[in-house]
């Protein structure tokens, strides 16, 4: 709908780009922590636009792909395709007006931020006695067990959406960033070792806001205990990041591939996009070229 919108079709070519693109309706949560994970947001993209160009040149679909009898909305929704669109939600409310948008602090899955964030806050009162950790307890609310992988992560991809893995990374580095995500990192003796120690337990007392709240607990060898809670992880819709906090971000990551000057450039370009009459020059710079 929205490449429909940018190209400015009408509403038989933008009928049938929905219809076309109600056939490549795709994404399974199994592929999380893989390279296909990534995937799923290109894949949604490319057939968005090709199922737009598709439509401009005048390729059709059936007009009730959407909501015939055997339309997308009856086949994946399980709704009737009486009373459609009309019981439909569509834009009451907007959901990325109504849940916010977060720019996640840490590179691994939403999930996990809170844990993290509790981990983090221990790690700066137990920095000096990692050797002494015996057991570590992650209480998190039901809804982690739905969206993490479960088990040792074999590969940083997977280490990324794995609970077990960005707290144990989160304690034994009190950072989580890129650097934490390398094999060398997942590695690390100590890393390995916290995670064979760390027990997840779903905890019925963290609140039910959507935000995967959690709460780790360290226990050490001579019985000594700390616990941090996190009911609303950093950045969360109601506590968004700082341009300071999102500009040390971008160019953290953007310093895995860019040089310093091309940093600055495109930090320029992004800052002041809305003024942009093209963004190829933009993107070309992303992606490491010198288009002027």
């Amino acid at each position: 709908a929205a490449c429909c919108r940018l190209l400015g079709l009408e509403s038989r070519p933008f009928r049938a780009a929905l219809g076309i693109a109600a056939s490549m309706a795709s994404g399974l949560r199994q592929n999380f922590g893989t390279m296909t994970m990534a995937l799923h947001a290109g894949l949604t993209a490319r057939d968005a636009v090709q199922a737009t160009l598709l439509a401009e040149k005048g390729f059709l679909s059936d007009e009730e792909a959407l909501d015939g009898r055997y339309g997308f909305f009856n086949l994946f929704a399980g709704a009737s395709a009486q009373g459609l669109p009309e019981t439909l939600p569509f834009g009451r409310p907007f959901e990325l007006i109504r849940s916010g948008i977060i720019f996640k602090p840490y590179p691994s899955g939403a999930p996990t931020h809170a844990a993290v964030h509790a981990a983090l806050a221990l790690q700066g009162r137990l920095a000096n006695r990692l050797s002494e950790v015996a057991g570590i307890v992650c209480h998190v609310h039901p809804w982690n067990f739905m969206t993490l992988r479960e088990g040792i992560p074999a590969d940083t991809l997977r280490a990324r959406v794995s609970l077990r893995y960005c707290v144990a990374a989160a304690l034994r580095f009190g950072a989580l960033g890129s650097l934490q995500f390398t094999e060398a990192a997942l590695g690390d003796p100590l890393v390995q070792k916290f995670m064979a120690m760390i027990e997840i337990r779903q905890a019925d007392d963290l609140p039910d806001n959507g935000l995967f709240p959690a709460a780790v607990e360290v226990r050490l060898a001579n019985g000594e205990t700390a616990r941090v809670r996190c009911d609303v992880p950093p950045v969360a819709p109601a506590n968004p990041m700082s341009d300071a906090d999102a500009d040390l971000k971008y160019r953290s990551c953007a310093g895995v591939v860019l040089d310093e000057p091309t940093i600055e450039r495109t930090r320029a370009m992004i800052l002041g996009i809305d003024r942009l009459a093209d963004v190829g020059a933009l993107c070309s710079a992303l992606e490491g070229g010198t288009r002027p």
